[in-house]
């Protein structure tokens, strides 16, 4: 005898039925819960990858075309007599890495706030003795701040993506927040370094907020 059956002939068991009847509905809304979670994960690590092959194509790309202007823009600092780069937004160094493979001998100060990127800038300055990094994102005031960090670190920024940008270039989507330091530059510069022939390299999504003093470089 069925359950349906003894729901009708013993009404203690009507009870049971209607549980049982609302458990196999709770199963199966799990279960459909469960297929679109794991749907959803698929997709998302196909963006992921499509994501990363499309961080590297473009890292080719912009090596590439740094490449192709590198001895117009080394001869230029040589004639400008530059003694300083200031690397500001430096990631893992790959810009200082590129002065260095280009000819510059002069000092490099790189700023990075982001603790992973940070970590790898940190073991390249380690082998440099004229280059030195500091955790630190650079900006209006001396304070703290969140940046947004973007699956292709590079593009982490302490402004948000807009929807229509992270649709055109996925690699900017943000995955995760973290606090950092901001100074402010022309407080910070005389205490690292008493060069006065400074070229300025900027590569972060918030330069337009920051505020660059003229004592700071005169």
């Amino acid at each position: 005898m069925g359950w349906k059956h003894l729901a009708l002939r013993f009404p203690p068991f009507k009870r049971l039925h209607e549980e049982r009847v609302r458990l196999r509905a709770r199963l199966r809304a799990a279960r459909a819960q469960l297929k679109a979670a794991a749907e959803e994960r698929a997709r998302l690590k196909v963006q992921l990858r499509e994501a990363r092959k499309a961080a590297a194509e473009k890292r080719a790309r912009i090596e590439a075309r740094l490449e192709a202007h590198a001895p117009k823009l080394l001869k230029l600092m040589e004639k400008c007599g530059a003694d300083l780069v200031l690397d500001v937004g430096a990631n893992t160094g790959q810009f200082a890495r590129w002065l260095r493979k280009g000819g510059f001998r002069g000092e490099i100060i790189s700023f990075e706030p982001l603790s992973d990127a940070f970590a790898a800038l940190e073991r390249a300055c380690a082998q440099d003795g004229n280059w030195s990094c500091h955790k630190l994102a650079l900006g209006e005031d001396n304070d703290t701040a969140t940046i947004n960090i973007s699956l292709n670190s590079a593009s982490s920024s302490l402004l948000r993506s807009r929807d229509w940008a992270t649709a055109v270039e996925p690699g900017i989507a943000h995955v995760g927040q973290e606090t950092v330091d901001v100074r402010r530059l022309d407080e910070l510069l005389p205490s690292l370094t008493a060069a006065r022939r400074i070229f300025l390299k900027i590569d972060t999504q918030a330069s337009s907020a920051m505020s660059w003093r003229a004592r700071a470089m005169s």
